[in-house]
Order: structure tokens, then sequence, then C-alpha cells
């Protein structure tokens, strides 16, 4: 009996790591992405490194006519960088009071101030086979890979 006892301790340890339906691996994907310096300014990486194939394709060819745009009228005609739809301003942002929440789904609610406002996202991650992959990100209210694919279908910035 007592070895029963053990058995289905032993079989019911693995499940509840696993009970979080990811969230911790989720969390653990937005931590590299606000991950600061000792003086609390950004130097995490960048979304795309961590899209999925689909939204990396999209971010891939929006770079692709964004870069022609600019060279054709010599300027930055288009000003899409990755920094700013993470909510990181102008790319030397303080983070601070970072909040990383689970919702439901495949949503992770990010929230942290850069000093003079509040930013709120939300990354629409999920996770296969021990590996995340971001989906969209939602800043203010809008669909980052929306943005992305109505330059791919216009052929111009908005």
């Amino acid at each position: 009996m007592k070895k029963i006892g053990l058995l289905v301790a032993a079989l019911l340890v693995p499940s509840m790591l696993f009970a979080d339906g990811g969230d911790s691996a989720k969390i653990n994907l937005v931590k590299k992405l606000y991950k600061t310096d000792a003086q609390g300014y950004a130097v995490g990486a960048t979304y795309s490194e961590y899209a999925a194939p689909e939204f990396k394709k999209t971010i891939r060819q929006a770079s692709r006519i964004i870069d022609r745009i600019n060279e054709r009228t010599g300027e930055l005609a288009c000003d899409y960088f990755e920094h700013y739809d993470m909510g990181l301003g102008n790319g030397d942002t303080e983070i601070r009071k970072l909040k990383i929440v689970p919702s439901s789904g495949n949503i992770v609610q990010v929230s942290f101030s850069d000093g003079s406002r509040m930013n709120n996202l939300k990354y629409d991650i999920s996770c296969a086979g021990g590996r995340c992959l971001i989906n969209d990100i939602v800043n203010n209210g809008e669909s980052v890979r929306k943005q992305y694919q109505r330059i791919v279908s216009k052929k111009r910035c908005d």
C-alpha cells in the first residue's frame, strides 16, 4: 500500500508542475523581452526573435517594404521599430514596476512605468514542446501583427 501511495505521488508531481498550462514559460519569455541592466534600462531581446513562424514571416515582409520605402524617399518615412511596439519608446527606456500576469487563454498582460506613463500591453503567446512563441502583441489596443499585415497588403505605411 505504501508503494502505491509513493507511485501516485510520483505521478502527480510532474502533472502539478505543468498544471499552470505553460504560464511560467510564458512569463519567462516576457521577462527576456523586458530584461534590464543594473540601472533599470531595457536591454532585453526583441520580440521577432520569439515570433511564431507566420508572425515572423509577416514582420520580415513588412520590414522589406519599409526598407524599400525609406531607401526610395531618402528619409525615415516608415517609423516601425520593435522597441516602440513593446512600449519602450526611443529604446533607452527605464522600466519601473514591471508586472507580468497570465490572463485567459494565451494572453499575458504586461504593465510597467517608463517614468512618465504606464504602459499596458497584451502578448498572445502559445507554448508547445517546451517552447513558447509570440503570435501577436496588442499595444494601446492595436494589434502589432495587424499593423504589419496592413503594410504588406497595402505596400506602404499608414
